[in-house]
């Protein structure tokens, strides 16, 4: 366990962090700086406090973000409290955008992926097909691919498929799909199955 108070300077080689008080424990990784700032450039991120659970989570209580480097910034993204996902994903509460100290635009949550929100959907009409949705999710993980795929077309029947891409132990990567496939036959207004 460490703990230090006072003006708190922590570097990193890719960002600084300063606070009052600084609570770390070696073992788990996990860690606590009250009245908190960092800057990563070109960004600077202060908070009442920052908790580091492990190395890929930190939550944030009262969080300001800005590229002003001024205290008091003219502009800045706020939320009453953020759990940022280290090149994943991050969730606030309260979240808010200001000019100055004020909030212009208010929102209760806000969820924001690196990867989207996976969900694609195309609606469309065409010649061949007629009318067509299409619906792809795709997500992302340690050591995964994932893609579900469920489409519909008028003239031509549905489509569902499951797709992925997994890597075991580093160095041994299984790309698999499963697939089901159901054509019909379109005549004028009546639709026929395919295969009979």
């Amino acid at each position: 366990e460490i703990i230090a108070s006072g003006n708190i300077v922590i570097e990193t080689e890719s960002s600084i962090v300063v606070g009052e008080k600084f609570f770390f424990y070696p073992e788990s990784k996990k860690g606590l700086i009250y009245h908190a700032a960092t800057y990563n450039k070109p960004y600077f991120i202060r908070g009442e406090y920052f908790k580091f659970v492990g190395e890929e989570k930190l939550i944030i209580d009262n969080m300001d973000f800005t590229s002003c480097d001024f205290k008091n910034p003219h502009y800045a993204i706020g939320a009453s409290k953020s759990w940022i996902y280290k090149d994943d994903k991050d969730m606030f509460l309260g979240f808010q955008i200001k000019a100055g100290q004020d909030p212009i635009f208010y929102f209760p949550f806000m969820y924001r992926s690196y990867y989207g929100t996976g969900l694609i959907t195309s609606l469309g009409q065409e010649n061949g097909v007629g009318w067509f949705i299409n619906n792809t999710y795709s997500t992302k993980g340690s050591g995964y691919d994932l893609k579900i795929m469920l489409d519909h077309y008028q003239k031509t029947g549905e489509y569902l498929g499951v797709q992925g891409n997994f890597n075991f132990f580093g160095t041994l990567n299984v790309k698999s799909a499963l697939v089901y496939d159901r054509h019909v036959k379109y005549e004028g207004d009546i639709f026929k199955n395919f295969f009979v």
